[in-house]
C-alpha cells in the first residue's frame, strides 16, 4: 500500500512598486493623461477613447474607454 505524502505548500508574495502601474485588489491600473476635450466630449469625430499602453512585459496594447461610459475613480 502507497502511503499519502500529501503535503501544503505556501508562498509568501511581496510586491514591489512599480513605475507606471499599481495594484489594487485584482486590478492593475495605469494612469493616462487626455484632453480636457476628450474628457468632455470623447474623442474627435465619436466612438471610444483609445490609448496605448505598454504591458509589464514589453508588449504594447490597445486600451479603450466605451462609448457613453463615464468612470471616476478617486482613491482614498
Amino acid at each position: 500500500m502507497v502511503a499519502d505524502l500529501g503535503r501544503t505548500v505556501a508562498f509568501v508574495v511581496e510586491e514591489k512598486k512599480h513605475s507606471r502601474f499599481e495594484r489594487i485588489d485584482d486590478d492593475l491600473i495605469v494612469k493616462l493623461n487626455i484632453t480636457l476635450s476628450q474628457a468632455l466630449l470623447g474623442p474627435e469625430g465619436g466612438g471610444t477613447i483609445t490609448k496605448e499602453v505598454e504591458s509589464l512585459d514589453g508588449r504594447r496594447i490597445q486600451v479603450s474607454l466605451p462609448e457613453g461610459v463615464s468612470r471616476f475613480f478617486n482613491p482614498i
